[in-house]
């Protein structure tokens, strides 16, 4: 599966993150914009995926963090175990790889305006 490290796996519960590689299907509506401003994004799972796609069945309603990154990509995940800013410890997954707690995102979030807190 890609270069994830399993320190990520190791720390999450059953079902509650799933890590798979695909790629954005090639045909040009696979990234679209709603008239609503939202984004649609279509991708394709490789068959040896889809055991770990499931949980994406049961998901459909709710908000989803994603965190996506090129698989031929260099940069390694780097998981931090204090936020940045304040030195909380970080608990969750996403939190880990961004860096920064939930209090500090909602900060960062507040002064940029937008939700810029997941970008890397």
């Amino acid at each position: 599966m890609g270069n994830w490290p399993c320190s990520f796996f190791m720390s999450a519960k059953k079902h509650s993150l799933v890590a798979f590689d695909a790629h954005i299907s090639p045909l040009q509506t696979a990234i679209t914009i709603s008239s609503d401003g939202g984004m649609r994004i279509k991708i394709d799972v490789p068959e040896m995926f889809i055991a770990q796609a499931i949980p994406l069945f049961d998901w459909r309603e709710r908000m989803l963090h994603m965190l996506i990154y090129p698989a031929d990509s260099d940069a390694p995940i780097t998981l931090h175990e204090t936020c940045l800013h304040c030195d909380e410890a970080l608990t969750d997954p996403l939190s880990q790889v961004a860096g920064l707690c939930p209090s500090c995102r909602s900060q960062r979030k507040d002064e940029s305006g937008a939700d810029e807190a997941w970008s890397f």
